[in-house]
């Protein structure tokens, strides 16, 4: 009785909007504006995803137009070709424009369409007079081949498809801080190529890691295009770490999975702002895949797997891990626990995931749909954070009682830190949407954290819980231990615990949540 009467408390969340996922028409249109043409708003520094909106990666909105070109109207495509290819009705299409020469060999498949133009060993980089000057063209074509000497000639990255006979081409054109890689038609096939606009050199820092990230592009583009496009731009994002360390240009990116920890992993939207910078901050995935499971060979190879696979953006990380054989269960469950600190090599540049609750008092209960929590989308999160301040001498163990919505497969795991590092994690067995766990002596870490994720399901996954300080059995010990594997320098260490389901009274913090839920209600 009581599981059912909490269960049909829970509100259902409506899914997310699917219309992001393939946007259409006029939507379409109106992201294309923001992107290429009101880049001149003025920057709002109390945003934290202000370098994001103004340094920003344009790859998914013209990909999207590319694939959606039908859905515009014939004075869209007019300004979107305008704008994209001027000359040409088609961005896409193989037309070199009067005068212009046969595509040879050691020349972009196009021949030169600009005034200008600085080539290298792979790539050619053109721009028109009053655009740019030189220097900085040469800067970016600096860029692009550092970009292809780690990718490709140090980490076994496929050269993009073109390349063996043709440079590849790179465009600075008049515009804002943008920059993005698309497809064009070359002798029979599509290959890629890269445009920036000339605000992207107002900053030596930004445009060195934008010309990294956008090459990493080129480079997926021939391998397929299975992959659910927020890993294109995670993988993208997470490479600017190895192509200039010494930038930290991804941390800006980082934050748009900090502020939203609840979104679904798999989460895509060039129209919704907070997923589509959701995207980038995904790369924490491919950091936490780099660093404890393996290594950045690791992350090519999820490439490599795609390479066979049909479809466009159908392919989900789950299954091109167990496809390498990689247990992504246990993965995603040590990227959980990492995050609640920010486990990671470069930790000083991760901004920790959103707090939903913080509980510096016990007992206490609380409904996911109070205070400033999200519902926790299929593989999102939500994190509660419980101060060790609440433990006694005589009440130095933890309990949490946890109920969440039965129909779906959730991931529950408490969580303890000390001095920034994971020291403990404890797996919360749950059962049909109810379980429980206990924590031996939670005072002696600075806080315990609660973290909530469904593994399965549509929308937000709604769930209650409450916690409580305890005294438990002094022979109730156990083992914690987590499966994600352990972080280079992380110092993750394990300790006793009291076994998942705890022997003392979960039914009563649950009957304590449900009330809770129902003041609220």
């Amino acid at each position: 009785m009581l599981l059912s009467l909490l269960v049909s408390l829970a509100a259902a969340q409506p899914p997310v909007d699917e219309g992001a996922v393939s946007p259409r028409g006029d939507a379409l249109y109106d992201t294309f504006l923001d992107a290429f043409e009101r880049f001149d708003e003025p920057s709002d520094p109390r945003d934290p995803l202000d370098p994001l909106r103004r340094w920003r990666c344009n790859t998914g909105v013209v990909e999207a137009l590319r694939i959606n070109w039908g859905s515009l109207s014939a004075e869209q495509q007019a300004r979107v070709a305008g704008r994209l290819s001027p000359g040409r009705v088609d961005p896409w299409s193989e037309s070199r424009g009067e005068g212009a020469p046969p595509p040879v060999a050691g020349d972009t498949c196009w021949g030169l369409q600009s005034d200008n133009r600085v080539a290298g060993e792979h790539f050619s980089v053109e721009w028109n007079e009053g655009v740019t000057d030189e220097a900085t063209a040469q800067e970016f074509l600096d860029g692009l081949e550092h970009g292809w000497a780690v990718a490709v000639d140090d980490w076994g990255w496929i050269p993009p498809d073109g390349t063996e006979e043709h440079l590849l081409q790179a465009t600075i054109e008049p515009g804002g801080a943008g920059a993005y890689t698309t497809l064009r038609a070359c002798q029979g096939s599509y290959i890629p190529y890269i445009v920036a606009g000339e605000g992207s050199f107002d900053s030596a820092r930004w445009a060195g890691s934008m010309a990294a990230h956008e090459f990493l592009h080129a480079s997926q583009f021939s391998y397929s295009y299975a992959h659910e496009f927020w890993w294109w731009e995670a993988t993208a994002t997470w490479f600017e770490e190895y192509s200039h360390p010494e930038d930290n240009v991804w941390s800006e990116s980082i934050i748009g999975y900090s502020l939203y920890p609840h979104i679904a992993m798999n989460a895509f939207s060039q129209t919704r702002y907070d997923v589509f910078a959701h995207m980038y901050g995904m790369a924490v995935w491919a950091f936490y895949l780099d660093e404890y499971v393996g290594g950045h060979d690791l992350i090519r190879e999820t490439w490599e797997y795609s390479a066979d696979k049909s479809g466009s953006y159908t392919l989900t990380m789950e299954e091109a891990l167990t496809g390498l054989g990689v247990d992504f269960e246990a993965a995603y469950e040590g990227f959980v626990a990492a995050n609640t600190v920010m486990a990671y090599a470069d930790q000083d540049w991760f901004l920790p995931p959103n707090i939903a609750e913080t509980l510096d008092e016990l007992p206490a209960g609380w409904d996911v749909d109070d205070g400033n929590g999200q519902r926790p989308e299929t593989l999102g999160q939500s994190y509660v954070r419980v101060d060790s301040d609440a433990a006694t001498s005589e009440l130095p163990d933890l309990e949490v009682g946890f109920l969440g919505d039965a129909d779906r497969e959730w991931q529950v795991l408490l969580v303890a830190d000390d001095n920034e590092e994971v020291e403990a994690v404890v797996r919360v067995e749950v059962i049909e949407g109810a379980g429980s766990a206990t924590l031996r002596d939670f005072g002696d870490h600075d806080y315990v954290w609660l973290v909530a994720s469904p593994l399965t399901g549509e929308g937000g996954g709604d769930y209650t819980y409450a916690v409580a300080a305890i005294a438990l059995p002094s022979e109730d010990t156990g083992d914690a231990s987590v499966d994600g594997g352990e972080a280079k320098g992380c110092g993750c260490a394990s300790m006793g615990i009291g076994g998942a389901g705890g022997a003392v009274g979960w039914v009563g913090l649950l009957v304590f949540a449900a009330g809770i839920r129902r003041r609220r209600s």
